[in-house]
This record gives structure tokens, sequence and C-alpha cells, in this order.
């Protein structure tokens, strides 16, 4: 048995393999792509092992393969994902969304070299897209599909008009069932692809017409995808600094938050766009936005909260193991934020006290806001700032600690610089400590469902 037909043997044991890292692949995709407000149809398919025999033979006969692990290393979209854009514009967000989501070998622009025809001179470029050699990350997958992680995946990006072009191209030109097609035939094919890229031109031009329309406009906000192109327009033209572009996050989610807030409308957010940092990449535009909201008016906190129950997500939900545990970590959340609340509200009146805010920063409690204060030390700082890492993942639903003693100790430390912070200021601030600290640990446990 020669080694094209030992490989297709094993393929097809191997075939469910990657029939799962296609689909698991492709439904983060969509979901994904969803929640961060792109728009785009989302398929998938692992290569079928009778369509595979003549493209082994080729590249035997070129690169005399010597093992099956050098056909598997060589054929590397075995198990693929086609990621169709409705709008060309939308790459950068999708490059994002993929880098940060999957572990990214290798990205391809395709075709480096454009193939020609036989006969004709081509006067377009012909398909374009981007190739991206992924494998999932194992750490998100369920156990029952962690061995899906060694699986390698090709993730195709192009707009709708350029992938639909590409399939005809590819059954016209590149199978031998159709025959060799005429000058005429492979002259249409081409005007067709001038065409296509002249509609990308067109799709990317009434994108910025939908998102100015929009940023202009004093209506709601009708779903997600309207409120990215909103973001995405305002930061890209706000601001200098971006050196990339920017990543946006859960975009579902914060619809909903705004929705419940009434915050729901251009004219609404406009004020906090000012307060972003460039740094998306480290903190994306949605958790900006939100820590923004919440640090101006805290009585917001239960209203995210409900938003993330709404959309579906909950702080802790991959922590649903037993009631015990979780009856814990629930009154610990509750303690936790009854005591996080009242210490950025005291940070921010002491620094609106004292004339140390930012007109178009938002006030966060990190070590270098801190420390303008001049009350606490080196190590008072390192501890403070854990604290608000754990706040940060507790409250974006990042994760929470597997022990209720983590948040409790937080709690406990919380309210001793609070109590220390409340001897040493003014009344007003004495005042601001006391009503902030009113808060019952049960008024927070919306927190855990």
């Amino acid at each position: 048995m020669n080694i094209v037909q030992r490989f297709l043997n094993d393929y097809k044991k191997q075939f469910p393999r990657f029939h799962d890292a296609a689909k698991i692949c492709a439904q983060q995709c969509e979901t994904g792509l969803q929640q961060s407000g792109v728009r785009a149809i989302v398929t998938y398919r692992p290569k079928r092992p009778e369509r595979l025999k003549d493209k082994v033979e080729e590249r035997n006969t070129a690169q005399r393969y010597r093992s099956l692990e050098d056909i598997y290393t060589d054929i590397r979209d075995l198990a693929g994902v086609r990621i169709a854009l409705y709008f060309p514009g939308d790459r950068g967000e999708t490059d994002n969304f993929i880098r940060s989501r999957f572990e990214v070998e290798t990205v391809r622009q395709s075709p480096s070299e454009p193939r020609p025809y036989q006969k004709y001179e081509k006067k377009f470029t012909g398909y374009s897209a981007t190739h991206y050699y992924v494998r999932l990350d194992r750490k998100k997958l369920p156990e029952n599909k962690r061995h899906c992680a060694d699986t390698p995946i090709e993730i195709q990006v192009a707009s709708v008009l350029m992938h639909a072009w590409a399939e005809v191209e590819h059954d016209l030109v590149y199978k031998a069932q159709y025959g060799n097609l005429s000058v005429d035939e492979l002259a249409i094919l081409d005007e067709l692809n001038g065409l296509i890229i002249a509609g990308e031109i067109a799709l990317e031009r009434l994108q910025r017409a939908l998102k100015a329309r929009v940023s202009g406009s004093a209506k709601r906000f009708a779903n997600p995808y309207q409120l990215a192109a909103f973001l995405y327009d305002a930061i890209r033209s706000g601001t200098q600094e971006l050196k990339s572009e920017p990543v946006m996050g859960r975009t579902d989610i914060l619809l909903n938050f705004l929705r419940l807030a009434k915050l729901d409308r251009p004219t609404k957010l406009r004020k906090y766009l000012t307060q972003l940092s460039p740094d998306t990449e480290n903190i994306p535009v949605v958790e900006q936005l939100v820590d923004s909201i919440l640090l101006g008016t805290p009585g917001l906190y239960s209203v995210y909260a409900k938003a993330r129950l709404q959309t579906g997500i909950s702080p802790g939900s991959s922590q649903r193991e037993t009631e015990k545990p979780l009856t814990a970590i629930r009154k610990a959340t509750g303690c936790f934020m009854s005591r996080w609340i009242p210490f950025e509200i005291t940070i921010r009146e002491l620094m609106h006290e004292q004339h140390l805010e930012h007109p178009r920063k938002i006030i966060i409690p990190t070590p270098s806001t801190l420390k303008k204060l001049k009350l606490f030390t080196g190590r008072t700082l390192a501890a403070l700032e854990s604290i608000r890492q754990l706040r940060n993942r507790l409250v974006h639903g990042m994760d929470i600690p597997q022990k209720e003693e983590t948040l409790l100790e937080a709690a406990r430390y919380l309210e001793q610089v609070l109590r220390r912070t409340r001897a040493g200021s003014s009344d007003r601030i004495r005042q601001i400590i006391d009503d902030a600290m009113m808060a019952s640990p049960e008024d927070f446990y919306y927190f855990m469902p």
C-alpha cells in the first residue's frame, strides 16, 4: 500500500475529529463576531476523503512524502471555516477577534501571487482573502472535546461577494468536469472579478454612510451591529493614538445594559467616549465604556449585572458545580461588592475634593491614581491593585475565585482601608463613606445567580 492510500485510510478514521474541530471553531466564530457587532455568514467543512486523493497524489509527485505526518503537515485545510463578511471594512475587527480567541500559528494573504489563466491575460487581481491557520484554545473546550485542540484549522476571511465569485471561478476553471473554458468565458470571469472589487468598494462606502447616519441620530440603537458601528466610528475619529483596529468586546451585553439604563442613544453615550483609552487590546472598548458608566453612577452596578444575566452570561457561570459552594460564593460576592463600591465612591470624591481629577478621564483607583492622594503606602497600593483586578474579573465575567475566602478577605481589607481613610478626612468625605457603607451585602447578591 503506497503512502497516499495509507494517508486516506488514516484520514477516514480521523475524520470525526476534523469535523468536530471545524464545527466548534465555526460556532465560536459565529457567536464571537455577532457579540462584537460584526455581520458575517460563517460556514465550516472538513475536507471529504474522496476529494483528497487527486490533491495528495499531485503533491506527492512534487514533494515525495516520507510519512503520514508529512502529509498532515503539508495539507493544512483538512478542517476549514469560512467567514464571509457583509462589510469588507470589518476585516480589522475580525482579525482582532481571531487572534484573541484562537492560537494563531500563521496568517497568509491569498493568493500571494494571482493564479494566471491559460490563453487569457487577467486584468484584475482575482481571489482575495486572508487565511488564518489556527488551533482551538484548549482551556475554552469542554473536557470531551479537548482532543480537538490538537487539530489544525484554516479560517478563510473575505467578503460575501468575493467568496461567491471564488466558488464560481474554482468550479469552472479548476474542475475537469466543465472542460477547458474559452477565452471569452475566462474574460467574463475576469470582468465579474472587477465588478466584485468595485462592489467591495461600494460596500465600504455604504458602511461609512451607515455609521455616519447612526452617529448623527438621536434614535435608540436597534441592534448590537449599530452600536458597534457607532463606537468604532467614534473611536477612530476621536483619537490619533490608535495604532491598530479597536477591539470591541461584548456589544450584545453592552446594548442590553444601555437599554436598561436608558443610555442607548448616541447622544447619551458621547460624554463617555472622550474618557476611553486607545489601549483597547488590553481593555476592550466595551469594558472601558461599562467601567466609565459604573464609576460615574455606582447605582447602575445592579443594572449591569441584570443585563449580563439577561444576555445569558453571568459572572462565575462556569462555577455551577453544586448548590452549596454557589451559595457561599454568592454571599461572599455580595460582601465584596458592598465594600468595593464605597471604596470607588470615596476615591472619586477625594480626587474631586483635592482637584486631582482629569476632565476627560474616568477616575479608576489604579496605583498611579491613588499615589496622587498620598494616603497609601507601597504595600497598600499593591494590595489595592490586586483587589481592583479581582473586581474587574468579577464584574466583566472573566472568572471568580474558587474559594469564597478570597472575596471575604478582600472585603475585610477594603473595610479597614475605608475606616482609616475616614479617620483623616473632612466631614463631607466622612458622611459619604458612612452613607456608602450602609449598603447591605444582600443588595449585591445579583452578581451571582
